[in-house]
């Protein structure tokens, strides 16, 4: 699997395939990814832009005074869905059908 594209929170609907892509990746190399530490710090590689600039300030604090979060791959995942994911994907969902 390749590597995921890199996601920069600018459009709600790429978090998922995101997510997706980091998961199906971290799957196929788990040997690769011992802790949940490594997989966080692998995923947060692959932020830019707006997603980066949330990332940054929490990563570059000390790792004594880092949220616990950071060091939690789900935490982490319910954090960016959070900050950058749809919050209303039922809503989202009908109006895409509506415009098929």
């Amino acid at each position: 699997m390749p590597s995921p594209n890199n996601f920069d929170g600018s459009d709600p609907a790429d978090l998922s395939r995101f997510i997706a892509q980091v998961r199906g990746f971290i799957d196929t190399c788990s040997l690769a990814f011992p802790s949940d530490q490594q997989k966080v710090i692998w995923a947060a590689s692959h932020l830019c832009g707006a997603a980066f600039d949330w990332w940054e300030p929490h990563y570059l604090l000390p790792p004594n005074k880092r949220p616990v979060w950071i060091y939690a791959f789900e935490m982490i995942r319910h954090k960016l869905e959070t900050a950058f994911g749809d919050p209303n994907t039922r809503l989202t969902s009908k109006k895409n059908l509506r415009n098929l």
